[in-house]
This record gives structure tokens, C-alpha cells and sequence, in this order.
């Protein structure tokens, strides 16, 4: 019975050095997803570039038009 009472109040206490864990756990999901919004808008960006670039080659100058 001693036992059995001593498992049970272990098992409600909190562990400071857990919830430390957690909360680095949790600051670091945050952290990467943070720069990983950062990194799709970058690459949104980079993609817009690349199509109005690709776009922009492909349409006739206006210098190669003869008056």
C-alpha cells in the first residue's frame, strides 16, 4: 500500500526540469515555424520573379518594332 501511495503522489507532482523541456520544445517548433513562413514567402517571391522574367523575354521589344 506504502507503494502504491508514493507512485501516485510522484505521478501528480510537476517535474520543473519537464516543463523546462516542454517550453524549449514548444519555442523551438515556434522558432522554425516562424522562418519557415518566412522562407515560403521568399520563395513565392522568387517564383514571381522567375515568371515575370521567363514572360518578359518571350514578349516582343518595343525597340524591335519598325515604325
Amino acid at each position: 500500500m506504502l507503494l502504491q501511495i508514493t507512485y501516485q503522489d510522484k505521478a501528480t507532482q510537476t517535474d520543473p526540469d519537464n516543463e523546462n523541456t516542454i517550453e524549449k520544445i514548444l519555442n523551438t517548433m515556434t522558432l522554425f515555424h516562424t522562418k519557415l513562413d518566412t522562407m515560403e514567402k521568399e520563395l513565392r517571391q522568387i517564383k514571381s520573379q522567375q515568371h515575370d522574367t521567363k514572360y518578359a523575354e518571350l514578349s516582343p521589344s518595343d525597340d524591335s518594332k519598325i515604325p
